[in-house]
């Protein structure tokens, strides 16, 4: 954890920093539909909004920002699909879905794994396509020449010179 005084870097959805903390946008990742191999909606390549309007999902992880995304795509009077039930992690929506418990929404990266062995898959959103930014954040040094650490730097390279939160 940051909180603890260590100088690990650590990475959120949240577009704020605590205090003490600097925060820089690392990457846009794409959210997709996931489904079982026997849904019928598998073969699709995408799912429109208002399809994805019409469906039941399982949620995932409180506070990742998944709600708040979809409070905003669903701003234009679509309304939102419905939570059937939440679940405790990204794992555990995973292997609900698997179990055909429901569909859900999740970071593509997310389930890579999955989709390789067949085990789920992953179905794109049409445009306009949903996406979570994800930040680094790391504990602010007050030494502006050597604040990031090396991780951090590595990712970013000399970008995380301009932290867009502190």
């Amino acid at each position: 954890m940051l909180d603890n005084g260590a100088p690990r870097p650590a990475f959120g959805f949240n577009r704020r920093a605590a205090p003490g903390f600097l925060l820089k946008r690392w990457r846009s990742e794409p959210i997709v539909l996931i489904v079982p191999p026997d849904h019928p909606l598998a073969e699709d390549r995408q799912v429109s909004k208002r399809k994805l309007a019409e469906l039941d999902l399982l949620g995932g992880e409180p506070g990742t920002g998944t709600g708040c995304l979809l409070e905003s795509y669903f701003a234009d009077g679509v309304p939102p699909p419905r939570i059937a039930l939440q679940l405790g992690s990204t794992e555990a929506v995973k292997e609900a879905v698997k179990a055909g418990l429901g569909v859900s929404l999740v970071l593509r990266s997310a389930v890579a794994e999955e989709v390789r062995n067949g085990s789920l898959r992953a179905i794109s959103i049409q445009r306009p396509a949903l996406e979570k930014d994800l930040f680094v954040i790391w504990r602010d040094t007050g030494v502006s020449h050597i604040s990031a650490p090396a991780f951090v730097t590595h990712l970013l390279g000399d970008s995380w010179k301009k932290p867009e939160v502190s």
